[in-house]
């Protein structure tokens, strides 16, 4: 059997090299054909009637260690077998369908009825449903089988392994017993395993395999052009929330991909995207680096066999590959890595990770929020929240107090927001959420409740690499308005005074419109309805409004928000600290 160790460094400088081992036959799963419906009987006479007794052989696998869902069942036995005989004109004469109470794992034989003929060829499938070669009566019917799988993983969620074997030239002759050809049975698919190993320093935050065949025919194919029949690729779920920094070993199954060999490549560090087949299968690896703040997806193309085969991207069935990716640090001149700086509007995931907001989110990453800035607080900085904020997806609470009426005169940071220079730059909506939380112990919810819902934000749960969900300070919601909504920093804000308490506070008119629009943008493109800024605009109804709380004060009796305002205005504006209406929003962030 042909074994394949693959050993890839991901570093300029470090040796590539490929070892092979024995040929490990590989599983696949069970799914009945998309072609023809049943399988022709060959029609027999007495003169010319015999039988072929056919004997099997399975290749055994030696390093093959993956437990089955469901049956327990092995990876090396057969259940069924279909065995199907043509003649020199490609027409079938002979058929049987044989199941087996107790699974055959080594040799085995079957008789198959038939008729005298010289030039024969005989195929198998092993593990298949019996009607699943119906309307079979040529050798051209045969070969248009192929299975469709429904997702990527179904591959080696199965329980029993489709294989097939095949012998051509075959005398069937009037004495049975004469008649005893032999068929090595092999697996369709490819078993693939991934030794990562990330370096001192460097932690592995997850993983996807990429781009894999969802079809395969049965028979083996001979050219570039025979393989995956419906031409559709799909993705394993991406694999997240990880923080190893050890050797981690992800094991999935694959059908072939035949995409060929391409020019370009001269070694493993130069197999990358621009040197690759369109349809070419691929890992992605999620790292970063632990007291930097580098964040990497490193892509590794699938394919080739034999020593330096670096322009071979074909995946082959049969085979038991096992690559050694050792990520020894960042490498700019490494054409297969992709070094993640965050932007405004990017997408920010549950594993810690994010990308780009323009286009669509990453297969089986969970979306928990969208990034507003690329820089903290110098206190968040204090904390190793380096890269910047992203604001929740949806809203924590609604119609809540800042604070009960036990606290609704004391003041709780220093300092004041108090000018607008103050609101803009006000950051530190961790720590301002952080001091209450220390200060009122288990009466949070009473004492604070729109502090407490923002805390306990449970929609999206936070990666454990951030701040965790808090209330935002003025500061981080103006930096929402201007870096998502859209409102320019070079705008000032018309001042106005409040007849009540004398204070003052500021408005952008008509910039309610603008600013939601403009957030939304960004959120409608991973949720939609009640979600949104869920502001419209009327003069005359005062239920069309939104305030959002910030955690900043603008005096002991008086907290920020920020205010889509019925009227069209956006304001910068105070209220109460007990103010409760249907209005009212608490919208989560996170540093990060």
């Amino acid at each position: 059997m042909n074994k394949k160790i693959i050993n890839r460094y991901i570093k300029r400088g470090y040796a590539s090299r490929w070892k092979w081992m024995g040929l490990l036959l590989l599983p696949l799963l069970l799914f009945s054909s998309c072609v023809d419906e049943s399988v022709t009987s060959a029609s027999t006479t007495s003169s010319d009637s015999t039988q072929v007794r056919l004997t099997f052989n399975l290749q055994q696998q030696t390093s093959l260690t993956r437990s089955l869902s469901s049956t327990g069942t092995s990876e090396s036995q057969v259940d069924n077998i279909n065995v199907l005989i043509f003649d020199s004109n490609s027409k079938l004469i002979g058929s049987t369908y044989q199941t087996y109470g107790t699974s055959q794992t080594s040799s085995f034989s079957v008789t198959v009825p038939t008729r005298v003929a010289s030039g024969c060829t005989i195929y198998a499938v092993a593990n298949l449903p019996s009607d699943s070669l119906k309307n079979v009566a040529t050798v051209s019917d045969f070969n248009k089988k192929f299975i469709l799988m429904s997702s990527a993983a179904t591959l080696g969620n199965g329980s029993n392994m489709t294989m097939f074997g095949q012998t051509s030239s075959v005398t069937i002759s009037a004495t049975a017993s004469s008649n005893t050809p032999s068929i090595t049975l092999t697996r369709l698919g490819s078993k693939v395993t991934f030794n990562i190993t990330p370096a001192t320093g460097i932690t592995i935050t997850g993983y996807q395999l990429c781009h894999v065949p969802m079809a395969s025919y049965i028979t083996s194919a001979t050219d570039s052009t025979y393989f995956n029949a419906k031409g559709t690729y799909g993705n394993f779920d991406a694999v997240s929330n990880l923080s190893s920094t050890t050797t981690i070993s992800p094991t999935f199954y694959t059908y072939e991909n035949l995409v060929g060999r391409k020019s370009g490549a001269t070694s493993y560090f130069s197999r990358s995207t621009s040197n690759a087949p369109t349809d070419a299968t691929y890992l992605l690896i999620y790292a970063q680096q632990r007291d930097s703040c580098w964040h990497a997806i490193y892509r590794i193309y699938l394919g080739g066999r034999g020593t330096n085969d670096y322009a071979n991207y074909n995946v082959y069935r049969n085979y038991n590959c096992t690559y050694n990716i050792h990520i020894d640090g960042a490498d700019a001149a490494d054409v297969r890595v992709t070094y993640l700086v965050p932007k405004i509007g990017d997408y920010y995931y549950s594993d810690g990770n994010w990308s780009d907001g323009t286009i669509a989110p990453i297969s089986g990453k969970t979306v928990i929020g969208i990034i507003f800035s690329t820089t903290t607080s110098s206190t968040d900085q204090s904390h190793g929240w380096t890269h910047g904020y992203a604001m929740a997806l949806t809203n924590a609470a609604s119609d809540v107090a800042w604070s009960s009426s036990t606290y609704a005169s004391t003041q709780e940071f220093t300092p004041l927001v108090s000018s607008l220079t103050d609101y803009e730059t006000q950051l530190d909506g961790y720590t301002h959420c952080q001091t209450i939380k220390t200060k009122s112990g288990s009466n949070l919810s009473t004492y604070y409740p729109a502090i407490y819902y923002a805390m306990n934000y449970s929609t999206y749960t936070a990666p454990s690499s951030s701040s965790g969900w808090y209330l935002p300070s003025s500061g981080q919601w103006y930096q929402i308005i201007t870096n998502l909504g859209g409102i320019s920093t070079g705008t000032t804000p018309t001042q106005s005074t409040d007849s009540g308490s004398g204070l003052t506070y500021w408005y952008y008119s008509g910039g309610a419109s603008t600013t939601s629009n403009g957030i939304n943008s960004y959120l409608s493109k991973v949720v939609s309805g009640g979600n949104l800024i869920d502001w419209t605009y009327s003069s005359s109804d005062p239920t069309t409004g939104r305030w959002y709380w910030c955690s900043s004060e603008r005096s002991g009796s008086y907290a920020w928000y920020m205010s889509f305002y019925y009227g069209g205005g956006l304001y910068l504006c105070f209220t109460t600290k007990t103010n409760t209406n249907s209005y009212n929003r608490v919208r989560s962030v996170l540093a990060f």
